[in-house]
């Protein structure tokens, strides 16, 4: 009868052993214990399923396996202080990783509910022009998703592939469209894929053109910037502005020789400059170009040929989309005297 209790006595340890194998060790003295309720990327507790923890404290080392209850509320036995935890999660029947989550656990303030989002897997391959695989190239992935970031999820910036075999393993990648830029020394390329939940999937990125740089070319910029520049400088201060000085040279009791008709004295300043410029040219003026030419304001341009217009001094003619002003018949005589 006493070997029967030995026997059942051990049996029941080397049960409760391979029970609690996979169980959280025993607490430190200063390690604290949280519940988590566990969702997934709909907001569904996440109840009686598996979960692995990927990263942790010293209490929750890598590869633990968990499960939340039938409520999706997860166990953690953890040290007294902030740590960055990941989790993730594998159905049995699906060929890569199904859900994934990382989280900061601050003891003072733990976080109520984690979010899981779903993932995928990809087996990355750099291939040269020969199709030989690139060891130790360089992984980025440029993703379009409303989740996490990929750099968040697995805990990298960027991915390297394997000094000898060339490939890289991304076990947790959020769905969605993503595109993969590979790169090493001065040789570049990029794929785009689209990742699905659960899926295993192999990328091949083919590095066979030359790295584009602006840094060649960037003096030959520098340079075609400066002559630019110089060229429009040089332009702006060789175009000086007509601004005709007869109002301003000669005094209202000395009118100028040929403008000093009757009709012509009772003129203002403004108004002479007009009638000038105009008996001064073999042809007639376009509005615009007295505008130019005489940095007349164009409101107070439009009220002077106006009033021109109406003591009959010049008159309008219209060619097209654009009006003509001239002296009238009876002042064009006098330019031909002022420009004897």
């Amino acid at each position: 009868m006493n070997r029967a209790l030995v026997v059942s006595t051990l049996t029941f340890f080397v049960l409760a052993a391979l029970a609690h194998a996979d169980s959280l060790p025993p607490l430190a003295p200063e390690a604290v214990q949280s519940s988590i309720l566990i969702v997934d990327h709909y907001g569904n507790p996440y109840a009686s399923r598996e979960l692995t923890v990927i990263t942790g404290s010293a209490q929750a080392t890598d590869g633990l396996r968990l499960f939340t209850n039938h409520q999706g509320y997860l166990s953690l036995d953890l040290l007294n202080q902030p740590a960055s935890i990941g989790l993730e999660s594998d159905y049995p029947n699906s060929p890569g990783l199904d859900w994934a989550a990382v989280f900061q656990f601050v003891p003072s303030s733990p976080p109520s509910s984690v979010r899981l989002v779903p993932v995928g897997t990809l087996q990355v391959e750099v291939l040269d022009s020969d199709n030989r695989k690139v060891p130790g190239a360089t992984l980025v992935f440029d993703c379009l998703r409303n989740g996490p970031a990929i750099e968040t999820l697995n805990q990298v910036n960027a991915f390297t592939t394997h000094p000898k075999t060339g490939d890289v393993l991304v076990r947790r990648m959020s769905v969605g469209p993503c595109r993969v830029h590979a790169s090493k020394n001065d040789r570049t390329g990029d794929v785009q894929i689209d990742v699905t939940q659960g899926s295993f999937d192999t990328v091949r990125v083919r590095i066979d053109r030359q790295l584009e740089t602006v840094f060649p070319y960037l003096p030959f910029g520098l340079l075609i910037l400066v002559t630019t520049t110089a060229g429009i400088v040089f332009y702006y201060k060789r175009k000086k502005p007509y601004i005709s000085m007869a109002p301003k040279a000669r005094s209202k009791s000395t009118p100028r020789h040929g403008l000093s008709h009757p009709a012509l004295l009772a003129l203002n300043e403004r108004e002479r400059s007009v009638v000038e410029l105009l008996l001064g040219s073999a042809k007639p003026v376009r509005q615009g170009m007295l505008y130019r030419k005489l940095l007349i304001p164009k409101t107070s341009l439009a009220r002077t040929l106006d009033s021109l217009q109406k003591r009959g001094v010049i008159q309008f003619s219209e060619r097209g989309n654009h009006r003509y002003i001239e002296p009238s018949d009876w002042v064009q005589p006098l330019g031909r005297r002022l420009n004897k």
